[in-house]
């Protein structure tokens, strides 16, 4: 960035994740795990109407 070196702990930016999604109308629920390298977790809803 601008000249400088930027050090992270992920040098080579890649994930492995596992999620699933359930449509119940007029719900939806989703999550996403992210247990290697980039780690996250991600869950949302969803409302038809």
């Amino acid at each position: 960035m601008n000249g400088q070196e930027v050090i992270g702990p992920d040098v080579h930016h890649y994930q492995a994740a596992v999620g699933g999604s359930v449509q119940i109308e007029p719900i939806g629920v989703y999550v996403q795990w992210v247990g290697l390298g980039e780690r996250g977790l991600s869950a949302g809803l969803s409302l038809l109407w």
